[in-house]
């Protein structure tokens, strides 16, 4: 197996939360200052109050019973297929083979790394669903955090924004849409770039480009692919 194929094996297996290597199994034991967090570990946010009570218990009381791995939340998900896209240059057909994912279920994800940071940062916390986060997504930047806002401030169920954005698409004046040949192009160069790219064409001979990003690094990793 090539060193790269190993790389990528290791970071399915953080993602995944299995292994895909049939290695043999052994017990060992190690200082815990040994122990440094795993390069491709999908999981950013902890729980600092229930990391402590985990902590306290097993000091007082030993481990009672196996300690369980939470799962990894969507905007962890979301990030661990674009780091493989990014680090592997995969494609999302490749991350859904790799995955065992349907190649629809890599693109919905990815889509939520366009919301802006604060409307992820309340996904992560647990404030708004997935659901919800699914149908921001589709929205502008400004009306994704606005009706973020409202869903945290009015307690919306997913059914409830469901209804409120259908009700003001109806209100909506129908807009001309968009070319096909240009929503081909829309969704190739999302492809390649890894992020949301939206294309805006004024006439048949002027328009501009947009490029979503959420973090500098995103903007720089964009920078680099346009000067290569």
């Amino acid at each position: 197996m090539s060193e790269e194929n190993k790389i990528l094996n290791k970071g399915l297996d953080a993602l995944l939360g299995q292994n895909t290597n049939n290695n043999q199994k052994s017990v060992k034991e190690l200082p815990v200052e040994d122990i440094n967090p795993g390069r491709f570990q999908p999981r950013t946010n902890f729980d600092e109050e229930k990391l402590l009570e985990l902590t306290n218990s097993i000091k007082n009381h030993g481990v009672l019973s196996p300690i369980l791995v939470r799962e990894v939340g969507a905007v962890e998900e979301a990030r661990g297929y674009d780091r493989l896209k990014r680090e592997f240059g995969l494609t999302q057909d490749e991350v859904a083979a790799s995955t065992g994912k349907a190649r629809s279920t890599i693109a919905n994800s990815l889509r939520l790394l366009s919301l802006p940071a604060k409307v992820l940062d309340m996904l992560s916390s647990g404030k708004i669903e997935k659901g919800h986060a699914k149908l921001l997504a589709s929205m502008d930047p400004l009306e994704a955090e606005k009706a973020a806002n409202n869903i945290v401030k009015n307690k919306l169920t997913v059914k409830d924004l469901a209804g409120l954005s259908s009700k003001k698409a109806n209100k909506k004046p129908q807009t001309k849409t968009k070319d096909r040949d240009l929503l081909i192009v829309e969704e190739e160069m999302s492809e390649n770039f890894g992020h949301k790219v939206e294309i805006e064409a004024k006439n048949k001979k002027s328009g501009k480009v947009v490029i979503n990003y959420n973090t500098k690094d995103e903007l720089e990793s964009i920078i680099s692919k346009l000067k290569n």
